[in-house]
């Protein structure tokens, strides 16, 4: 199904990311992390394509293994950084004849190399819809500004081009701040940004792996949480266990207040967000929540 179908059925919804794995014993563990997902009936799942399509063939052979082995629906990224146009419609025809019915239009490392002028993602949106119009296609947006803009307007009018060629939906880039991502929506609708947005969470349970992606992805550290993981990093465990509480009460405030549901940075691992999201759920059913009967 659609996930822009997904969205509109009543929530909370949890979609949860995963890259496909390089080694044997990566590759254990990632289905051992798809068969804990799959118990808690997430809404879909994800799966990352390789910088600049470096490992396309080990991707397609995970989408297909994944389509055949679960039940689950699957959002399949593609990239078209340094990819022809002959070369992305084949990517595209191959995950339709999977059977899978979302993909995650992205730009990707190194776009400037691309062929055909196609050199945005909104260029790529553009080209599955001309091609593919029965697709539903997501797009990325950046609560806190693409790294390579040079402001937030102009992080917003390229967010509102992917749109506007045909996006039917966003998943945000991960933040720490939720008021960030309030601010965001805030800036997004009014510009005309209507489709659904997504916030994704990343549960941290690794400091010096939380820092990295972060500097990576143009999210900013949240100082107090930031400050208290480095104080435990001798204590993995509780390292772990604060992480999982931040990111529980951020996405019980995100529910609250109204957002269509949770999109979850895995890493493969799927510990940390099982817990988060049963933590979630059991607090939809406790009596004594404010506004609830006692």
């Amino acid at each position: 199904m659609q996930v822009s179908k997904l969205l509109l059925a009543p929530g909370p919804l949890f979609s949860f990311e995963f890259f496909p794995p390089k080694t044997a014993a990566a590759e254990l563990d990632f289905w051992k992390a798809i068969e804990d997902v799959s118990s808690l009936e997430p809404a879909f799942v994800s799966l990352t394509y390789g910088a600049a399509g470096s490992s396309r063939e080990s991707n397609f052979a995970c989408l297909e293994r994944l389509r055949k082995k679960t039940r689950l629906e699957i959002v399949a990224h593609l990239a078209l950084a340094n990819h022809s146009k002959t070369e992305l419609l084949e990517c595209v025809d191959r995950i339709v004849q999977l059977g899978i019915d979302n993909i995650l239009a992205l730009r990707g490392d190194g776009a400037h190399t691309t062929c055909d002028g196609l050199r945005f993602a909104a260029d790529f949106i553009g080209l599955i819809r001309k091609h593919h119009p029965q697709l539903c296609i997501g797009a990325a947006c950046y609560p806190e500004i693409h790294p390579e803009a040079k402001n937030a307007e102009e992080d917003l009018l390229h967010l509102k081009h992917k749109v506007e060629a045909g996006a039917h939906f966003l998943v945000s880039q991960l933040f720490f701040d939720n008021r960030t991502f309030f601010e965001f929506i805030q800036r997004a609708r009014a510009i005309g940004i209507e489709v659904p947005i997504v916030p994704g969470i990343l549960p941290v349970t690794r400091l010096e792996q939380a820092q990295r992606i972060s500097k990576l992805c143009g999210a900013k550290p949240h100082p107090p949480l930031f400050q208290r993981l480095e104080a435990l990093k001798e204590s993995p465990a509780e390292m772990e266990t604060l992480g999982i509480a931040f990111a529980t009460a951020q996405c019980a405030q995100l529910l609250s207040q109204g957002t269509y549901g949770i999109h979850f940075y895995t890493l493969n691992r799927s510990s940390a967000t099982r817990t988060v999201v049963k933590a979630i759920r059991a607090a939809q059913h406790l009596p004594f929540l404010p506004g609830t009967s006692p």
